[in-house]
């Protein structure tokens, strides 16, 4: 995975404790993990929103930013093309 996506000196983002899941299956199949640093872009969001405690969905923050959502909710690519686009208006 690493040698595919340029190298160790990545950081993983996901929407949720997606890094928790990660860990787990690399620890199971005796897999390195292959991201050493993680930012949850939901806790990220509620901080910057002052959400306190509560939770929001991916697509509902995009939609609350005024982000149009492209294509089918839970499928990889398009789950992770409509992060970045949300990631870009927060990082």
């Amino acid at each position: 995975m690493v040698k595919n996506f340029g190298g160790p000196n990545k950081i993983y983002v996901s929407w949720g404790r997606d890094d928790q899941i990660l860990a787990k299956e690399c620890g199971q199949k005796g897999i390195v993990m292959p991201f050493s640093e993680f930012i949850n872009l939901a806790t990220l969001y509620r901080i910057q929103q002052r959400m306190k405690e509560k939770r929001i969905g991916h697509r509902a923050a995009q939609e609350a930013q005024g982000i149009e959502w492209e294509g089918r909710q839970h499928s990889a690519y398009v789950d992770a093309y409509n992060l970045a686009k949300l990631a870009l208006t927060m990082l």
